[in-house]
């Protein structure tokens, strides 16, 4: 009596099936739980995958035996035949089921997308197990497969090159089961859907759901969704968000930006506070301005300069709370700064100098120094220590929510509102 049942359980057939009752059981299982005749749902997604291994592990007369003698923990520790090596664009390592490699996917996004929040559609294509042969690469039940004699199963083939007194040692991948490991297949008795080769290319399309508050780089993941492949665990498709210049989204808008929309950047290496460079006139810096523009929500916000504080180039006016949603937190926000810049009169006829020379206070003696004509004129501004001290915490918060965020990434959390459509 073996150890455990369940992948037995899994095909609905007793522990002393023959091969054939196996085959004709993973043949009704499988055209029953496929994700194509199952589109959207995930619990027959994740029953196909366990019928797909209790097939190649019970059809393996090794893997079958040791999990008739150990238990799928034991098979575990057996490692894969061959001595552990992986087949091309598979991860993982000896103990387990080998896994197919991630597929990256960079999504350019804007600032307004992750203040709001967007929905995406992007469409990817990857391997899915061929519905016809149910990945065997052939319908003849007679045919069976097995390792590669070429390569004993290893996938590798090992070449000693001698370079004198020096021996290298060369290793390639097997060119007659290309590195798969297995024995290949004739064509007359290949499969005519997938030729053979186990697998088809198939479209997915697939709905990224960026929320408020998600940063540059966050990765979305939707686990299961890379290649498949015969005997293999499939890999996930991981969306890594990447934020684009203001020209490049402005390219994109279908629609022109609102005129009171200005040109929001991130604040240095802040995640959650906004700059705006705000240009004023001089008559402005020193009577007071009031500045009104169009948020990424579509709130219209005026902001009014402080009362009886002249405005210098270089200022930073600090507008609380209207900065992007902290991370891990999006009900709250983050701060916008404007970088503020006087705009200087130029040819001041004598009557308007004069009359400012009456107003305004009389500048200090300069130092005499020799007049140079490669003298360069560089306006400097004022930043409080108030403000710098704000900014501070603000960036060592922004730093202790993502630490923490991908923390739990790191232990395979998935945040909510991760979907996946078919096409």
């Amino acid at each position: 009596m073996p150890k455990e049942t369940k992948l037995y359980d899994l095909l609905e057939v007793s522990p002393t099936a023959t091969e054939d009752e196996i085959k004709k059981a993973f043949r009704k299982a499988a055209v029953k739980y496929h994700p194509d005749r199952n589109p959207g749902n995930e619990e027959a997604e994740h029953k196909f995958k366990e019928i797909n291994n209790a097939y190649e592990i019970l059809l393996d007369k090794r893997k079958r035996q040791l999990y008739d003698q150990l238990g799928q923990e034991g098979l575990e520790a057996g490692g894969p035949p061959g001595g552990g090596f992986g087949f091309p664009g598979f991860g993982g390592g000896r103990h387990g089921p080998p896994r197919t490699e991630d597929v990256p996917f960079k999504l350019g996004v804007g600032l307004e997308d992750l203040y709001n929040g967007k929905t995406v559609r992007i469409k990817v294509t990857r391997k899915r197990t061929c519905v016809e042969c149910l990945g065997r690469g052939t319908k003849d039940p007679k045919i069976e497969g097995g390792p590669c004699k070429t390569c004993s199963g290893q996938g590798r083939i090992v070449k000693m090159l001698r370079m004198g007194n020096m021996v290298q040692q060369m290793v390639s991948d097997c060119g007659a089961c290309h590195g798969t490991g297995e024995a290949p297949i004739k064509p007359e008795d290949a499969c005519t859907m997938c030729r053979g080769q186990k697998t088809l290319a198939q479209p997915k399309e697939l709905e990224v759901n960026m929320r408020p508050g998600m940063r540059p780089g966050q990765r979305i993941v939707f686990h299961g969704e890379a290649d498949e492949a015969p005997g293999a665990e499939a890999g996930d498709v991981v969306v890594t968000l990447v934020l684009e210049p203001e020209e490049v989204r402005a390219r994109k808008r279908r629609e022109p930006a609102s005129a009171l929309r200005p040109a929001f950047a991130l604040m240095g290496d802040s995640l959650t506070n906004l700059v705006v460079e705000r240009e004023i006139e001089l008559v402005e810096a020193l009577l007071g301005w009031s500045y009104t523009f169009e948020h990424f929500d579509g709130r219209v916000v005026t902001v009014m300069s402080p009362e009886n504080a002249p405005t210098s180039t270089g200022d930073l006016i600090v507008v609380p709370g209207e900065g992007m949603p902290k991370v891990g937190n999006p009900t709250q926000r983050g701060d916008l700064y404007l970088k503020m810049k006087v705009r200087m009169p130029r040819d001041l006829s004598p009557d308007v100098r004069a009359q400012l020379q009456a107003l305004l206070p009389a500048p200090a003696p300069a130092p005499a120094a020799a007049a140079r004509p490669d003298a360069t004129v560089v306006e400097g501004g004022v930043f409080s220590q108030a403000a710098a001290r704000r900014l501070e915490q603000q960036q060592q918060e922004d730093e202790a929510a993502v630490q923490m965020q991908e923390e739990e990434e790191g232990r395979g959390q998935q945040g909510p509102g991760v979907q996946c459509a078919q096409a």
